[in-house]
């Protein structure tokens, strides 16, 4: 996965995209569309929009907790919630599972899922999801208790002890995991350069950002040079 950042909008900020996009070398920024008070109908306009600005700009896209929008518009792939897993069940409009996406968007679709837990991690990770939220890290709005940069070491940590474990019992698995991921995003008041750089050195493979959209290029540089 070659993003590094995932800039995470509601629809009235779905206009400041491009501008992002803009300023950093495409393919790094994979662009999400999260909106949990939307109607409908302003939720599609924004989502045929992104489609088109992520397209032009060479970025894929995914929506947060809506398989069914994701398939009208052609996103590259969907965002599940912690609550959208096997357990739990869903339905293709609602959110869903990452079975469900699966099936919906394809084999190659991109499936992300959002962890807040060590066990929530593994558990993603054992269920096939291509990258992982975690945190939140810091303090940010709506997000909850932070956790600390030591969530996101133990999480890297874990991961990749787990990863160890399956390799050596099938070396079959050892591409998948090896290779293609979950990568971890670390998210949660990530608002400047230093503090991107430090959830890379802990190991996350980039972070997700809210408020600091405006500042990609700047955090992209500081997270290539941790």
């Amino acid at each position: 996965m070659r993003e590094r950042l995932i800039v995470i909008v509601d629809c009235a900020a779905a206009s400041a995209v491009e501008g992002v996009l803009g300023g950093v070398p495409a393919g790094t920024v994979l662009v999400q569309l999260r909106d949990k008070l939307a109607d409908d109908e302003t939720l599609q306009m924004a989502a045929e929009r992104l489609r088109r600005v992520t397209r032009t700009r060479g970025a894929r896209f995914v929506i947060n907790g809506k398989i069914q929008l994701a398939t009208e518009v052609g996103a590259d792939g969907v965002h599940l919630p912690e609550a959208a897993n096997s357990a739990t069940g869903g339905s293709i409009a609602t959110g869903g599972t990452l079975v469900l996406a699966r099936r919906a968007l394809g084999k190659g679709a991109l499936v992300g899922q959002s962890r807040h837990s060590i066990e929530g991690v593994l558990a993603a990770a054992a269920e096939g999801a291509d990258y992982l939220t975690i945190g939140p890290v810091w303090a940010t709005p709506g997000k909850g208790t932070p956790q600390g940069i030591e969530f996101v070491r133990d999480a890297a940590f874990e991961l990749r002890s787990a990863t160890d474990r399956r390799s050596a019992w099938d070396d079959r698995a050892a591409p998948r995991t090896a290779a293609l991921g979950p990568r971890l995003f670390a998210l949660g008041g990530i608002d400047s350069p230093d503090k991107a750089a430090e959830c890379v050195r802990a190991g996350a493979h980039g972070v997700a950002l809210i408020r600091a959209a405006g500042r990609a290029a700047e955090l992209l540089a500081a997270m290539e040079n941790a």
